[in-house]
């Protein structure tokens, strides 16, 4: 069965486009006091500020929209709120600000590149950069207006998106610009008018409020009169304008101008393109109300245990796998009027809302965060999450399923060094979060077909781009998480700090030089040296420290090794008396060092300003000489030559105290705070300056790892 795509003007709450007086020309008028514009922008800037974080009010609204020249009006026709001179030429029906208000509430918003990407379906000729280019132009000029209600209107709209996001006027990517329901729904109202405006250039005659029936609306069909008194929808078929404020109140002009210019087709008459600028402008108004009935729908968010525990490992993740599950679904049981009004088309449509599934959206794409912050104290603290997806899970890309949920598993990330046993727990904040933008064409064909069987045909009718149905704002859903993580405490330690951690500091060189024959002066021989140098200082207690410094006694585990031979074996012929011999000089050497020792040793730790510190172990202007024992080897041979008396070969073998010398530490850093835990970290590798034992280079690996707690 092929479904319906028509919309029913009326029942899509068709804007009432009307004026509640003429408008006077002029920024003043001989009938009206000229505006204090200083007080204009003050009241745009106090109202934007509270919309800005998403909480305002139906009256607030309705303030709103009563400074920017837009009326609301009953059903009947009567005007609730006026519209402040000089008109738009444009108002709402009298339920539009509950379900705007409510919308706004929720918090969804979209980028200034959808709603441009939206104009451009209505415009297919339309290039989406060069619409969002050109509103933003039009705004920033409606913001410099004399007349008091366009210049609010701009300043309003540009001012109250979401708080701390980028705003219209910025520099900003019309991609990352996020524009809130309110936002939306005034810069499609004025492009309402606007659009009207262009359709009177061509020649359109426009109703004005006179020719408005008494009691104009329609009842959903099939429904006892009882039950729709509240559900009668403002408007006849078509859009009620004012043709009057109309053309007094321009606007988006550059922008208007641009979509006229790429819409036209050669040789179209006058009056084709009055009905074409007519017809975009009921899109635009079915568009806008279709848009107000995702207020009705809902993310219900739950997690089986809000309460996570971190391991303390630094190996695995893990202690303990919870579930966030999100349900989408359309509830018009809300209390807000205008969407019972749709609740019970609904129900016309032969769809109850009263069975368990009724409503749930299934296919919704839905998109996880999960997050914890490791700590407050630095930039990288509050940006690194202690908290993460399984592995597999889909966190981009979900699905909602036939019962419109979708499920997320997720744990406690590992810490970046094992902690052990001795350690004290810390309860930080977290959040999950779910994000959908409802985009199921199953849905949106429910929503148009339960709609259109309701209203029975009453009405004119209108089909919409199937690609805007699709179009739906995005919602959000986000429930707290605790995460009880752990820090190392001073159990059993005195005073207020106690520090532990770990200095490794390891010294390898190599060394290799040819030994030159000294009758041949070729390369005889070698000497070789490979030098090991191990320390590790290991920090843990209470030690002397101060806010600027602190002087830490550690154990120093020192262990070395030095190894040297030399080899010499040169062979020649010498001339004795009347013939010649051949002769041989061989010697061979070795020394291996070994030291190892454990003992105390300081480091002095200077913090800086701007959490800096300079990290020193030992005496730069020395040695720290560690002693230990060193075995020497040595062998001789010499044979041959004119006198054999002469010839010799001995060994020897020795063993004596000896020692090994370290170099003093120097290393700077930059130290990281996080709930009274301040830890030193880095490490580098480097070539020691100078000659060490003879041998070049030198190269010094240095490690460190400390942390210094304050006391519970």
């Amino acid at each position: 069965m092929t479904r319906s795509r028509s919309l029913p003007i009326a029942l899509a709450l068709t804007l009432l486009l009307a004026s509640c007086g003429a408008p006077t020309p002029g920024p003043g008028g001989p009938d009206l006091p000229v505006p204090d514009l200083a007080q204009v922008d003050t009241r745009a800037a106090d109202l934007a500020a509270r919309f800005g974080t998403g909480q305002p009010s139906s009256a607030q609204l309705q303030e709103v929209l009563a400074a920017s020249g837009i009326a609301v009006r009953g059903l009947d026709g009567r005007v609730i709120q006026p519209a402040q001179q000089p008109a738009q030429g444009v108002a709402v029906a009298e339920l539009d600000p509950d379900a705007l208000a409510f919308a706004q509430a929720r918090g969804g918003t979209v980028t200034l590149a959808d709603l441009a990407d939206t104009l451009r379906i209505l415009y297919p000729n339309a290039d989406a950069s060069r619409i969002a280019e050109l509103l933003r132009e039009d705004l920033r000029l409606e913001t410099d207006s004399v007349q008091p209600t366009t210049r609010f209107w701009a300043r309003f709209v540009t001012a109250s998106g979401p708080a701390g996001q980028p705003g219209l006027l910025s520099d900003t990517p019309a991609d990352q610009v996020p524009l809130s329901a309110v936002q939306h729904t005034l810069i499609m109202l004025r492009l309402v008018g606007g659009s009207a405006r262009q359709a009177q250039f061509y020649g359109a005659v426009l109703p004005t409020p006179a020719t408005l029936p008494a009691g104009a609306g329609v009842r959903a069909q099939g429904l006892a009169p009882t039950a729709t008194a509240n559900c009668t929808f403002g408007g006849t078929e078509g859009t009620i304008m004012d043709a009057a404020a109309l053309a007094m109140t321009s606007g988006l002009n550059q922008l208007l101008a641009y979509l006229d210019s790429v819409s036209g087709t050669p040789g179209e008459s006058a009056a084709d393109r009055a009905a074409g600028w007519l017809g975009t402008a009921n899109l635009i108004t079915s568009y806008t109300k279709f848009l107000l009935t995702f207020a009705s729908f809902q993310m219900d968010l739950t997690v089986d245990n809000p309460t996570i525990q971190r391991t303390r490992s630094a190996t695995q993740n893990g202690e303990g796998v919870h579930q966030a599950s999100v349900r989408v679904h359309y509830d018009l049981n809300t209390g807000v009027q205008y969407l019972n009004c749709f609740r019970l088309a609904f129900n016309a449509a032969g769809i109850d809302f009263s069975t368990p599934n009724a409503g749930a959206v299934e296919g919704s794409d839905v998109r996880w965060r999960v997050f914890a912050a490791q700590g407050q104290d630095s930039y990288t603290q509050r940006h690194t999450n202690i908290l993460s997806a399984l592995q597999g899970e889909e966190v981009m890309h979900d699905k909602t399923g036939a019962d419109g949920v979708a499920d997320l598993r997720f744990e406690g990330v590992r810490q970046k060094r094992d902690l052990g046993d001795d350690v004290t727990p810390v309860l930080k904040e977290g959040s999950v979060t779910a994000i959908t933008s409802i985009k199921s064409s199953s849905l949106a064909a429910d929503l148009v077909d339960a709609l259109g069987t309701a209203a029975g045909g009453v009405g004119g009718l209108i089909t919409m781009p199937q690609e805007l149905l699709y179009r739906m704002w995005p919602i959000s859903a986000t429930a707290p998480l605790t995460v009880r993580d752990w820090k190392l405490h001073c159990e059993g330690q005195a005073g207020d700090t106690c520090w532990i951690g770990t200095v490794k500091v390891l010294d390898q060189g190599r060394m290799s030089v040819p030994v030159y024959g000294t009758v041949t002066g070729g390369v005889v021989g070698s000497q070789d040296s490979v030098l090991i140098r191990d320390a590790v200082y290991t920090v843990n207690g209470h030690e002397s420290s101060s806010a600027t410094f602190a002087r830490l006694t550690t154990q120093a585990e020192y262990k070395g090794q030095h190894d040297y031979s030399s080899t010499y074996n040169e062979t020649f012929d010498v001339e004795c008396i009347g013939f010649t011999r051949s002769q041989t000089m061989r010697s061979d050497s070795t020394a291996v060092t070994n030291v190892e020792k454990i003992g105390t040793s300081d480091i002095d730790i200077e913090f800086t300003p701007g959490a800096g510190y300079t990290l020193e172990i030992g005496d730069p202007r020395s040695l720290k000489l560690v002693s230990g024992m060193q075995k020497t080897t040595s062998y001789s041979l010499q044979k041959g030559g004119c006198n054999d008396y002469h010839d010799s070969e001995y060994s020897t073998s020795d063993e004596h105290k000896a020692q090994l010398g370290w170099f003093a530490v120097q290393e700077t850093g930059t130290a990281v705070e996080e709930d009274g835990v301040t830890h030193l970290t880095g490490g580098r590798s480097f070539i020691l300056p100078g000659n060490a034992y003879g041998l070049e280079p030198v190269q010094r690996t240095i490690e460190w790892d400390l942390t210094r707690i304050v006391a519970d």
